[in-house]
């Protein structure tokens, strides 16, 4: 009944029918390589699409304004990208003798509040929850409030800003124990997120739960994954 009362519009050509029409869907890029940080710990980041056109638009709507709704538009761009593995990237991504867990960029309070959506989680959950071989663990990282947009400072800003800015659950302590004591296997975390540019808050969290690792004496090895690539501002 919704639909015959609503008719949406493409956000891109503002054409009748869907909020991201046929023709748009097409105007994509494909990211061709893997991207590599500046960190002391190697690890691939699988960026899927470039950060521009309709996707561009996509996500700056979905988050910016908080429209929940477009995040099934962007589970479907996700999946295609499972789908078709354009460069066999995703294949890496399961890793045989491995716990694979995937642990989504957590958001803070104020804008949890603000928004009514954690973006990241609604990205992803859905889609890994489905998979076999996955471990979807959403509640690991916590974040402190912030008033700061990453997006409006420098790498090194950055670098700074990110110190403290993530914390582990309290009740991911006993995680890494139950971990180390029940599981004979090794741990690959698989860190998703929306955007990335510098690559600074993918660090942080991957320095932060790596230090745990070592602290339980877990052999781990880390991915991550995002849905689109932006220029870096040095």
């Amino acid at each position: 009944m919704l639909n015959n009362l609503f008719v949406p519009f493409c956000i891109e050509c503002n054409r009748c029918g869907s909020f991201v029409c046929e023709r748009c869907q097409e105007d994509r890029i494909f990211v061709t390589n893997l991207l590599h940080l500046e960190t002391s710990l190697e690890f691939d980041v699988i960026a899927m699409y470039e950060y521009g056109g309709i996707l561009k638009k996509l996500l700056k709507e979905y988050k910016f304004k908080g429209y929940a709704f477009l995040a099934s538009y962007i589970r479907k761009f996700i999946r295609e990208y499972f789908d078709l593995d354009p460069f066999g990237f995703i294949s890496t991504l399961f890793r045989y003798n491995y716990v694979n867990i995937v642990v989504p960029i957590p958001t803070n309070k104020t804008r949890l509040a603000s928004r009514g959506f954690w973006a990241v989680d609604l990205m992803f959950k859905n889609i890994f929850e489905n998979l076999s071989n996955f471990i979807y663990y959403p509640s690991l990282l916590k974040m402190v409030n912030s008033s700061i947009h990453q997006s409006r400072i420098s790498y090194r800003e950055r670098i700074n800003h990110m110190k403290g800015l993530f914390y582990l659950n309290s009740n991911a302590f006993s995680y890494f124990i139950n971990l180390k004591f029940f599981s004979t296997k090794k741990l690959h975390f698989i860190i998703v997120d929306d955007v990335i540019s510098t690559g600074a808050t993918i660090v942080s969290v991957v320095n932060l739960i790596n230090k745990f690792c070592l602290m339980f004496r877990l052999k781990c090895k880390y991915s991550a994954l995002v849905f689109l690539r932006s220029e870096s501002r040095q």
